[in-house]
C-alpha cells in the first residue's frame, strides 16, 4: 500500500500579490471551500473534471491493484475525497466523489451548496443548492 501527502499551502511562493491589503479588513475564519465537480455525460456518476481551489494538502493510498483513495484537505479542517479506479467496458479510469464538505463554493455557478451534514450549524442559503453528504453530482441544471 503506498500513500502520498503534500502540504501544499507551504509549497505555495509568495509575491507581492499575496500580502495583505492593510485597509483590508482581515478574517481569521479561513475560507470556504471552492470546487468544481463536473460529471461524464455518458457516465453521470463519474467524474469528468475536477477543479478543487485553495488546497491545503493532497493525499493518494493504493487501495489496491487497481484503486486508488484521495482526499484533497482544505485549511478549514474540510475534506473531498475521490475513488479512483478502473472500469472494463469501456476500458477507462473511473473517478467517483465519496465525500464533500458540509458547506462549499460550486466555482461553475459562484454560488455556495451547503450539504445535509448531521450537526452542521451551517446556516441555509437561499440561492444555495442543498447536496446530500457523499452524493455525486448528475448533470442536470441547477435549478434541479
Amino acid at each position: 500500500m503506498s500513500i502520498w501527502a503534500f502540504g501544499l499551502g507551504s509549497a505555495r511562493a509568495s509575491s507581492a500579490e499575496d500580502a495583505p491589503n492593510p485597509g483590508a479588513p482581515q478574517s481569521s475564519e479561513p475560507a470556504t471551500p471552492a470546487m468544481a465537480l463536473r460529471p461524464d455525460s455518458r457516465f453521470p456518476d463519474e467524474m469528468d473534471d475536477i477543479v478543487v481551489k485553495d488546497v491545503e494538502m493532497f493525499r493518494a493510498e493504493a487501495m489496491d491493484d487497481d484503486a486508488w483513495w484521495m482526499c484533497c484537505y482544505f485549511a478549514n479542517g474540510e475534506r473531498v475525497s475521490f475513488h479512483v479506479g478502473l472500469a472494463a467496458k469501456p476500458k477507462r479510469v473511473v473517478i467517483s466523489v465519496t465525500e464533500t464538505p458540509p458547506v462549499w463554493t460550486d466555482i461553475d455557478a459562484e454560488r455556495s451548496f451547503v450539504s445535509e451534514h448531521p450537526g452542521s450549524d451551517a446556516a441555509h442559503d437561499s440561492s444555495a443548492r442543498v447536496i446530500p453528504e457523499n452524493t455525486v453530482l448528475g448533470s442536470g441544471s441547477p435549478d434541479e
